[in-house]
C-alpha cells in the first residue's frame, strides 16, 4: 500500500504515477549504511552530498533539480533546499533524517506531483514512513555525527 501518490492509502499497482517502494525488510536484508545509499538504488533518483557548511544530501529526481524534490517524513513536509538557516547559510532538505532501524518504508514518486503537493514537488516525492515502535523504558542512548568522516559513540546510562 502507498499513500504520498494520491493522498489516501491505495495499491501500489493501483496508483497512477511511478513509485517505488523501499520495505523495511528490503532495508534490512541489502544492508545499507544509510538514507543516501538505500536511495540511490532506486532508478531515477540521484543523490549528492551537499554543499555549503550545512553539509546534507542534495536529492533529485529524473534530472530535475533538488529544489524540485519534496521530502516528507510520515508526510510532514521537511526544510526545502533554499530556505536558510539562522547563522545565513543555506539548509538542506535532509537536515534530519531518520536512522534506517527507524523506518518502515520509502516511498519515491517520481515525476511532478506539484498538484498534490505543491511546487516543490515538481520533480517527485520521497516520503520517509517512520515505524511505530511500542513503548518501552530505555536506558541506552545513541548519538551520531557525520562529518567527513563517520563516527558514532553509545552512551550507557543508569
Amino acid at each position: 500500500m502507498i499513500v504520498s501518490a494520491s493522498g489516501y492509502e491505495k495499491k501500489l499497482t493501483n496508483a497512477a504515477a511511478s513509485v517505488s517502494v523501499i520495505s523495511q525488510e528490503e532495508l534490512q536484508s541489502s544492508q545499507y549504511h544509510d538514507l543516501a545509499e538505500a536511495l540511490r538504488s532506486v532508478e531515477g533518483v540521484d543523490v549528492e552530498s551537499g554543499t555549503g557548511k550545512t553539509g546534507g544530501l542534495e536529492i533529485s529526481i529524473r534530472g530535475m533539480p533538488a529544489s524540485y524534490t519534496l521530502i516528507l517524513i510520515d508526510g510532514v513536509r521537511q526544510g526545502g533546499s533554499s530556505d536558510v538557516t539562522p547563522n545565513g547559510f543555506s539548509a538542506m532538505n535532509t537536515g534530519f533524517m531518520p536512522p534506517l532501524a527507524a523506518i518502515e518504508r520509502i516511498e519515491v514518486i517520481r515525476g511532478p506531483m506539484s498538484t498534490l503537493y505543491g511546487s516543490d514537488a515538481m520533480g517527485g516525492v520521497v516520503n520517509i514512513i517512520t515505524s511505530i515502535l511500542p513503548y518501552k523504558e530505555c536506558r541506552q542512548m545513541a548519538l551520531f555525527r557525520q562529518c567527513r568522516a563517520e563516527s558514532a559513540g553509545k552512551q550507557q546510562m543508569g
